[in-house]
């Protein structure tokens, strides 16, 4: 259980914007392996620690998500199997679905914009492509946040329009998780 461990604690680390350095999911069957690996790592963490000190650098959303691909849980696959409920395939994403059912104009707009982007991270997936997957995902999200912001938030839930800092849609490449 130390390896699903280790991916829990990635998942966490990414769901609040913060860079994984590295994890060491040790089971006692390699106690004495893992007491030089516990080094490196804590002089990884030496580094990080002391290069956040010198000044943080802001992390984009891209950059995240292209980040975690190699990590013990990368955002990518699960990202898209929740949006296209499991099959991988666009015709069955909540954003096509959207398109059917949102009434806001606003929401609607913002969903013909992600469908593309949608449409073409599916493409770069299937393709192994996962650099470039990660972007079109980061872009497609955006809107479908605030999408679903409009349709189902502004005017019911929340009451009030989507903040500033809630993954501005400007520049999305751009955006930044400054964490």
């Amino acid at each position: 259980m130390q390896r699903l461990a280790n991916a829990a604690l990635c998942k966490s680390a990414f769901a609040f914007g913060m860079r994984y350095v590295g994890g060491l999911p040790v089971h006692t069957a390699h106690f004495e392996r893992a007491l030089g690996q516990a080094a490196t790592l804590g002089h990884l963490l030496g580094e990080a620690a002391s290069q956040d000190a010198r000044g943080r650098v802001p992390y984009t959303d891209t950059e995240r998500y292209v980040g975690y691909l190699d990590k013990p849980w990368s955002a990518l696959e699960p990202y898209l199997d929740n949006l296209t409920n499991g099959t991988m395939e666009y015709e069955s994403s909540l954003i096509a679905e959207g398109l059917t059912t949102f009434k806001r104009p606003e929401a609607l707009e913002l969903l013909a914009q992600a469908a593309p982007l949608l449409q073409q991270a599916l493409v770069l997936y299937h393709a192994g492509r996962q650099t470039e997957a990660c972007a079109q995902l980061v872009r497609a999200s955006a809107l479908w946040t605030h999408a679903t912001w409009k349709e189902f938030l502004e005017e019911e839930v929340i009451k009030t329009s989507v903040p500033s800092a809630y993954r501005p849609l400007a520049a999305a490449e751009g955006n930044h998780a400054d964490r």
